[in-house]
């Protein structure tokens, strides 16, 4: 085949997004995954780490509710900062990014997860990055309230999407 040809083949296919809200597509991201290499070879960077991320999440342990759970956090986060998912995914130092990510590290960290299920998350980053994320929160949260304040209401936001999402 050619480039135009498999450009043409592939051109509609668009890949699930991750995190994932629902456990639906977290499976149908596996389905793909594990049955259409071609399309892996085509996707972009961005679609490949997201499915790399998926699979290590489920050869981790995970469970599907532990992800979703997780994506409404990241998803919470990166909307309250007013970047988007893949913009707090991402290896980005912009400290627009930087500082949403490290609460998004420290509200998973409070909910229980471990630094291994978090590191992975958020794409294979080292441990220490999320210990390193969740101190500087919480040193930056006992020096400004106004911080602490806002964290709270975060967490807060998470739980209740969780609640309207179980219902």
């Amino acid at each position: 085949l050619s480039a135009k040809q498999l450009h043409e083949r592939t051109r509609n296919h668009q890949p699930p997004m991750i995190p994932s809200p629902t456990p639906i597509a977290a499976r149908e991201a596996l389905q793909w995954l594990s049955t259409d290499e071609l399309k892996i070879e085509l996707a972009t960077r961005r679609e490949k780490r997201r499915v790399f991320c998926l699979q290590t999440l489920i050869d981790s342990g995970i469970t599907f509710e532990e992800i979703r759970q997780a994506s409404v956090v990241v998803t919470t986060c990166a909307d309250s900062a007013g970047i988007s998912t893949d913009d707090l995914l991402s290896a980005s130092r912009a400290k627009k990014v930087a500082f949403p990510r490290q609460v998004a590290m420290y509200i998973l960290r409070e909910r229980g997860y471990t630094l291994v299920t978090i590191r992975n998350i958020f794409g294979k980053r080292d441990h220490g990055t999320v210990c390193h994320a969740a101190d500087t929160v919480k040193r930056k949260m006992s020096k400004s309230p106004q911080l602490a304040d806002a964290v709270k209401r975060l967490t807060e936001r998470v739980e209740a999407r969780l609640e309207d999402e179980a219902d």
